[in-house]
């Protein structure tokens, strides 16, 4: 799961897209959003259990700020919002590792 952006026409700001990608069967979905706020991404995430039909075990996020406080390559600290979010919808969350292009999701 990552950030794509795109321009966005008249003004200079850009149109931002969560991808949540199936590792092992390459399905993508893509939330499309103007802002990467915690409250976006649950709703993405929200949309993506829709689309899927159900919550992944694990989810590899990039180390986006709405949901990850401190990024480390051996102790991640999550925001504490987004690991109760998880806890409920019952997912893990294992975040990419820091400077590892190869550890980060496919998308």
């Amino acid at each position: 799961m990552g950030w794509s952006r795109t321009p966005r026409a008249g003004d200079g700001g850009s149109a931002q897209g969560l991808i949540f990608t199936a590792a092992y069967w390459r399905h993508m979905f893509v939330y499309p959003t103007l802002r990467q706020t915690l409250d976006e991404v649950v709703a993405g995430f929200e949309a993506a259990c829709v689309f899927f039909g159900g919550v992944f075990a694990i989810v590899v996020p990039d180390n986006m700020k709405a949901i990850v406080d401190h990024a480390d390559a051996t102790d991640p600290r999550l925001n504490d919002a987004f690991r109760e979010y998880a806890q409920a919808r019952g997912f893990a969350v294992d975040p990419a590792r820091v400077r590892h292009p190869r550890g980060k999701p496919r998308v």
